[in-house]
């Protein structure tokens, strides 16, 4: 009997209606459904001081699945909700539940279920107390609020129709990293080469890091209305990497992904296309680091 409650405010169906179909456009990702982006990044730079000379190649190729989030109405830009959405929603369900509570329809569904069940498994029985529920005032005014209601519910159901914006976290993330540098330092050293000193360390190893979220992450925020889309990847982390000195021998030695000096953005885009794919380039000393990727549907 709880249906015959819920009649009196039939009129809200037209918000999860509205929030099912999606505007023109891309088509978006149900709720809690996935996507897998594939990144490869190359870091190249070069460095040279009186002493010293520097040559790094570092290169990075991961994925992360990404869980997809509710779609809302916002500003791409600032990944922000449209202002008012929520206060008008908040708003239009606080009016009626008012309306409803004053009009005591809760207690209508009690008192129709307590009279079903007694019927049990009786028609006869069960028709004479729909038939008694249909003749009840409370019923009737229930009506009402829900005519009174449409025209606000029926503007938010438009309202809020019109979202435009679906978020993206990351649930696990991998990769491996590889690093093939070289740095020589030449020290002439002072008067007749005293504490002169020549080194060469080569580092050449790989790391594959394991899936989770602490070495690297991407989240993604698109925009299926006009088709764009915003990426912030946060870059792969260091590590320890096997390398060998001319003077030391073999040993370990701490390498950053980025070189130094490369001013990495917090996201990349605007970019065309909802869940596509896309490159940057950066400007690094004596190099460059490139990042592409590729987005799939699934996890």
């Amino acid at each position: 009997m709880r249906k015959i409650v819920l009649l009196a405010g039939c009129s809200w169906l037209a918000v999860s209606a509205a929030l099912s179909m999606p505007a023109a456009g891309a088509e978006p990702v149900p709720d809690g459904g996935k996507i897998t982006v594939k990144v490869t990044v190359t870091a190249t730079a070069k460095g040279k001081s009186d002493i010293r000379t520097s040559a790094i190649d570092h290169s990075f190729t991961g994925s992360c699945v990404l869980k997809a989030g509710g779609r809302f109405r916002g500003d791409l830009a600032t990944g922000q909700a449209m202002a008012g959405d929520t206060a008008a929603m908040e708003q239009t369900t606080t009016n009626m539940q008012a309306q409803m509570n004053d009009a005591d329809l809760e207690q209508l569904g009690k008192d129709m279920e307590a009279k079903m069940a007694a019927c049990g498994a009786d028609e006869a029985c069960q028709m004479a107390v729909m038939q008694e529920a249909m003749n009840d005032p409370r019923v009737k005014a229930g009506g009402q609020i829900a005519q009174q209601n449409a025209p606000a519910v029926n503007a938010l159901a438009n309202q809020m129709s019109d979202t435009n914006l679906q978020t993206f976290t990351p649930e696990r993330c991998e990769g491996t990293m590889k690093v093939n540098d070289r740095h020589v330092t030449d020290d002439p050293g002072g008067e007749a080469g005293a504490d002169a000193y020549q080194e060469t360390v080569t580092i050449k190893d790989s790391e594959k890091f394991s899936p989770g979220l602490d070495r690297w992450a991407i989240t993604v925020m698109g925009d299926y209305k006009s088709e764009q889309s915003i990426f912030s990847f946060r870059p792969p982390q260091g590590g320890q990497f096997a390398s060998t000195s001319s003077v030391k021998g073999k040993g370990e030695t701490g390498v950053t992904f980025l070189p130094d000096g490369v001013a990495w953005p917090e996201r990349f885009g605007p970019k065309p296309g909802f869940l596509k794919g896309g490159s940057e380039t950066l400007d690094a000393p004596g190099g460059q680091v490139t990042i592409k990727w590729t987005v799939q549907r699934g996890g």
